[in-house]
């Protein structure tokens, strides 16, 4: 069978300091972007040209984005500076490309500007993405189911230390706890519980 965890491979590769500091600071700087629009976008064109090499079709692709869910604007008044963790979220993204998905030069900056401005589109980053299948019927059925020829890939992952550098170090550190934490006591099992 084609595409099945045995036939997974991985592939890591490193990349120079300058490079590292053009696509987190001065190619996001030049769109108005970020350093997750440029990973998003170089996964979306990885993704389409090995699908191309591949001879399959290309461009309506979907692809898993993993975000930390730390989006204070969702809830008005939120302040999460004081709190530790991730609150992860997932989300698809499928954005027309322009162009070939081997872009380089004005043609990669044009699909940098489509997924920028895709993603931009997602409310809240996608945040609430997982509740539209539990919605009620009045507005459940509005959410189109996920076509079958679309192909998922699998999460990316965004995990950008906002605020955080060996530079700065971290803005907010959270608040220091004077209670030790405890994990809940069990909670006690229903009589039809057989495990």
């Amino acid at each position: 069978a084609r595409d099945t965890v045995e036939t997974a491979v991985h592939l890591e590769r490193t990349l120079d300091t300058d490079l590292t500091r053009a696509l987190s600071g001065r190619v996001p700087a030049a769109v108005h972007g970020t350093a997750h629009d440029v990973l998003v976008t170089a996964t979306v064109l990885a993704f389409a040209r090995w699908r191309q090499e591949r001879g399959d079709r290309v461009g309506d692709d979907v692809i898993a984005v993993e975000s930390d869910g730390r989006e204070e604007g969702v809830v008005p008044g939120a302040e999460l500076a004081s709190t530790i963790g991730r609150f992860t979220s997932w989300y698809p993204v499928a954005p027309d490309l322009p162009g070939s998905p081997g872009a380089q030069g004005a043609e990669a900056r044009r699909a940098l500007m489509a997924v920028k401005e895709h993603l931009r589109e997602t409310p809240d980053r996608g945040i609430g993405h997982g509740l539209l299948h539990h919605l009620d019927d009045p507005v459940g059925p509005s959410v189109p189911p996920r076509s079958s020829s679309r192909t998922v890939a699998p999460p990316l992952p965004s995990r950008t230390r906002a605020g955080c550098s060996p530079a700065n170090r971290c803005r907010h550190r959270p608040p220091r706890c004077s209670s030790r934490w405890r994990s809940p006591p069990p909670r006690p099992r229903a009589p039809t519980d057989p495990g």
